[in-house]
């Protein structure tokens, strides 16, 4: 079967991206027809740079069933037009309170408490069933605040107005997301790129060490969190889900960050990990990290099936040292303080919720003493 299809340049590199980014699978030729054709149907209806890149692309309403008339006959990509859907369109601002407006509703395989899809006709968002949901907030704000890359991100109470209104929306939609008994519902902008554990081969790796120095940032901010749900607990393994590497490079790091928590001091006392806490902080704080440094730095290279070259463990402890001194630099109040104001603007749904209000006080709190303990083991050298 052949289509039309104009041979410019411009119009050829976008279509190999856009049959890229539908067909992830390299064994897939980007010059089948059939998604050559749907190709041409996106810029039908998008604008193009001659680079290739797609941007302010909208669905029209009937876009769905066009291509499915199409591609019909083809069993192998019946599904395709909501691969494109997900990879064309931007993700929704998590000020986004229009729930009546979802037009599709999918489940991701992954999530403890669940997560799903909120698609309207131009953007995603990400909801999140979560236990401990402001810890998660906190985490995700604070990662922003401090220059790593990171969804914004809001909680919203399960027995709040718009808690309510998400849960008929997705029934609706045949999900009960409440069916795993969430504490809270997290909104997310949705992050396209590849987690860690999904990287292999050469290539990969070379992204990886591009982003050792901001690896190595995310290591102490992680410390100083108390969040071990990326780099566990004494360099013992890697959660290689909760960290991921966007396509397309911003002017500071392709590394982007999920799920991270801010856990207060009570909550690592429980789990035996303040102590543990505490004296990885003191040895950076003395100089002393390269023995934890090399083992983290070891841990994600054998996820590769090679060995650490250098300067990899030096660049990794440079990122390191360099987020320590950038946190020092300030006042903890004022940090604190900056912390607490954003995550208040990201708590709009939290009315009558007092209980969540002094839950961000114990935990910024906790965080302040951690960093106060730190700049004081710093002045000991």
């Amino acid at each position: 079967m052949q289509f039309s299809f104009n041979s410019t340049e411009s119009d050829l590199k976008c279509a190999q991206h856009v049959s890229q980014i539908i067909f992830r699978d390299q064994a897939r030729s980007p010059t089948d027809d059939a998604v050559y054709h749907l190709a041409q149907l996106v810029l039908d209806h998008a604008k193009v740079t001659t680079s290739g890149s797609v941007k302010n692309f909208k669905l029209p309403p009937n876009f769905q069933a066009k291509l499915a008339s199409y591609l019909a006959p083809n069993s192998e990509i019946t599904s395709v037009w909501r691969a494109l859907d997900t990879a064309t369109q931007q993700p929704l601002s998590t000020n986004h309170r229009q729930w009546r407006e979802t037009r599709q509703v999918n489940c991701a395989s992954v999530g403890v408490r669940g997560a799903w899809f909120f698609s309207t006709w131009e953007s995603n968002l990400v909801v999140k069933g979560q236990e401990n949901a402001l810890y998660q907030v906190i985490g995700s704000v604070f990662l922003s605040l401090v220059g790593i890359n990171a969804p914004d991100i809001r909680i919203i109470p399960c027995d709040s107005a718009e808690g309510s209104e998400i849960a008929e929306v997705a029934s609706q939609h045949q999900h009960n997301i409440q069916q795993r008994q969430p504490d809270a519902f997290i909104a997310m902008e949705c992050v396209y790129g590849r987690s860690f554990e999904d990287l292999c081969g050469v290539g990969d790796l070379n992204i990886v060490k591009a982003e050792l120095k901001s690896l190595g940032k995310l290591l102490f901010y992680d410390l100083l969190l108390g969040n071990f749900d990326r780099f566990e607990l004494n360099s013992t393994g890697i959660n290689g889900g909760n960290f991921l590497f966007s396509e397309h490079a911003n002017n500071k790091s392709r590394l982007v960050t999920i799920d991270t928590d801010c856990v207060p001091n009570s909550e690592l006392e429980n789990k035996d990990q303040y102590e543990f806490t505490r004296l990885a902080l003191k040895k950076i704080a003395q100089g002393k990290s390269e023995g934890y440094c090399q083992k983290t730095v070891s841990k994600i290279f054998s996820h590769f099936n090679t060995e650490p070259i250098e300067p990899a463990v030096e660049v990794f402890q440079e990122g390191l040292n360099e987020a320590m001194h950038e946190i020092l630099s300030i006042t903890t109040e004022m940090l604190v303080s900056q912390l607490n104001r954003a995550v208040e603007k990201r708590m709009v749904s939290c009315e009558n919720r007092a209980d969540l209000y002094q839950e961000l006080t114990e935990v910024t709190s906790s965080l302040a003493e951690r960093i106060e303990w730190l700049r004081n083991m710093c002045t000991q050298r």
